[in-house]
């Protein structure tokens, strides 16, 4: 009779811990959603500059035209169907697109509407950078929780992944160029 007791209030302690790691994994995934939510906000912003950027470019030099050409096959998708990993490797490529492209286009002379084009871009990519520290603290905390022992074992039950962190994507369509 004992036993049956002992083992049922270990069953409930057993219970309880498994709970604790459940919600303590679904708190740093919502942790995450929300500095994504964020993040998300600013990539999508700049997203949207960058075909304009592209057109108020693409008349005033041909040596580059197919850096735009690659750039505007990243920027052809539906953003907002798009998942996290997705959003973040494309925008990973978009990076890289806009920095080669600036510095191509920093020998000639172009526009106003460029120049305030450019402007609004280098803000964002300011704020992107600002807003995905955040984001990646997030992620990195979530993805240590996952790892340590001895819940680790159990937050593959609950079927937690770890995510990736902003920065560490793929520019394989930008970096083909070469």
């Amino acid at each position: 009779m004992n036993a049956n007791i002992i083992n049922f209030v270990f069953l409930i302690l057993f219970l309880i811990y498994l709970y604790f790691v459940y919600k303590k994994g679904k708190k740093y995934k919502t942790d995450i959603t929300k500095a994504f939510e964020i993040l998300d906000y600013y990539l999508l912003k700049r997203y949207n500059l960058v075909g304009e950027l592209l057109e108020n470019i693409k008349s005033s030099f041909q040596q580059e035209e197919m850096l735009i050409i690659k750039i505007k096959e990243l920027i052809k998708y539906d953003y907002e169907i798009l998942t996290r990993h997705e959003k973040l490797v494309l925008n990973g490529r978009i990076t890289t697109g806009l920095e080669k492209l600036f510095a191509a286009v920093e020998r000639l002379e172009l526009g106003d509407d460029f120049l305030k084009i450019k402007k609004e871009i280098d803000d964002l990519n300011d704020v992107i950078e600002k807003t995905k520290k955040p984001f990646n603290a997030s992620v990195n905390i979530y993805n240590a929780y996952l790892q340590n022992p001895p819940h680790c074992i159990f937050t593959t039950l609950f079927k937690f992944n770890c995510e990736e962190v902003f920065g560490n994507v793929s520019n394989k369509i930008i970096n083909s160029e070469k």
